[in-house]
């Protein structure tokens, strides 16, 4: 595929949405039903790296703030 990283990642993570709603997952909070708060983004963020004891990602350390710009995004 071409592209930047970021146009090959996007595309990616389109595939795998559309893939996930082709088996009747869902995808982001909104079709949850839900709409976390920037507090609870942050605790969820929080206790995400509380759970793999801070060892997060292989092919990039997650922080903390890292793990909440992800949950905001699942709010999109």
């Amino acid at each position: 595929m071409d592209g930047t990283d970021e146009e090959i990642a996007l595309a990616g993570i389109a595939a795998m949405e559309a893939f996930y709603n082709s088996i009747g997952m869902l995808v982001n909070f909104s079709e949850l039903g839900i709409h976390p708060s920037e507090e609870q983004i942050l605790e969820m963020a929080e206790r995400c790296m509380a759970a793999c004891d801070g060892h997060t990602g292989s092919a990039k350390k997650l922080s903390v703030q890292d793990m909440a710009a992800i949950y905001r995004m699942a709010d999109e």
